[in-house]
């Protein structure tokens, strides 16, 4: 059927079967005659991932090098647009005694995927080459490195699961979205945001969330469309008003900003370093009107909280 043609698929479908202690099925699947050269890797690597669990390294050096030969000068992997395979062959190598090569290559996986499930195996590998050429302060921060992807991973894999269990349950789907913020993936994050609101519209603090995933993917319309909708279920919610009023200041639209921020005057967010920007607004706008004691008086309590703008652009 379909994994005739997929190498992919059929790479998942042999690591599900291998999980479950069924290897006699695994392996027909990731034969390389079922798959043109283009969509061996997938398959190839499933093969070396194997021969790794069953410490057969040789077999990881022949199906993911191009000599073979651990012990050549330099390491060419074989497909290497797949970043998986230079984990493998970084493992392969860390289990031979060599660091120093697992290291190297293991520091090219971190780079090609950032996020892989994998990718805390690799910054401990990274971590043991430092250590091994004697660099402890290297060592030190890649072992941090490490233990950062592990929670991250551990929180994320929790959260998906969560998600799987309880698909219209908010929090675990809104934590899902927020991982993908703390990794810059703003575009996923937007992804759980919208689902989740298509499920929940009265889930106010999700619009703030989305309004901020809309911003840092480029959608302006969107963020202040979202900041509205959060505004119009929960009319306290600062952040909200506080950027929406910062997306009408950069476009232009004084009168709007002025709106929002003058609702924040007398709240908490007067003395709130993440709010500073408000004062900034007002002191400028006292300045514009010709009232310079209004203007130093607000523009102190911008510095006050660490703002570093000057009040005359």
């Amino acid at each position: 059927g379909a994994l005739a043609r997929d190498a992919e698929a059929a790479a998942l479908v042999a690591r599900a079967l291998s999980a479950r202690g069924r290897l006699d099925e695994a392996e027909p699947l990731l034969a390389p005659s079922r798959y043109p050269e283009p969509e061996r890797g997938w398959t190839e690597i499933e093969r070396a991932r194997l021969a790794l669990e069953h410490d057969d390294l040789t077999r990881v050096f022949a199906l993911l090098t191009e000599s073979g030969d651990p012990d050549a000068r330099s390491v060419q992997i074989r497909h290497a647009n797949y970043p998986e395979a230079w984990l493998l062959v970084a493992r392969a190598y860390a289990r031979m005694g060599e660091p120093g090569r697992a290291g190297k290559l293991a520091q090219r996986f971190t780079e090609l995927d950032a996020l892989h499930a994998d990718v805390g195996i690799a910054w401990h590998l990274v971590s043991a080459a430092a250590r091994a050429r004697g660099d402890a302060a290297e060592a030190e921060r890649c072992a941090a490195i490490e233990q950062e992807a592990r929670a991250w991973r551990a929180y994320l894999d929790a959260r998906r699961r969560q998600v799987r269990a309880q698909p219209d349950e908010p929090l675990p789907r809104l934590g899902l979205a927020s991982c993908w913020m703390q990794v810059r993936e703003y575009a996923r994050a937007r992804t759980e945001l919208e689902t989740l609101l298509q499920r929940k519209p009265e889930f106010c603090r999700a619009w703030f969330h989305l309004g901020e995933a809309r911003r840092l993917t480029g959608d302006a319309a969107g963020a202040r469309e979202a900041w509205t909708r959060a505004l119009s279920c929960d009319p306290d919610d600062l952040k909200s008003r506080y950027n929406r009023g910062q997306l009408a200041l950069l476009d232009g639209r004084l009168d709007e900003a002025e709106q929002d921020f003058s609702k924040l005057l007398g709240t908490s967010a007067e003395a709130d370093p993440k709010f500073a920007g408000l004062h900034l607004f007002v002191a400028r706008r006292a300045l514009a009107r010709g009232d310079s004691k209004a203007a130093e008086l607000a523009y102190e309590k911008y510095r006050a909280l660490g703002g570093g703008e000057p009040l005359m652009r």
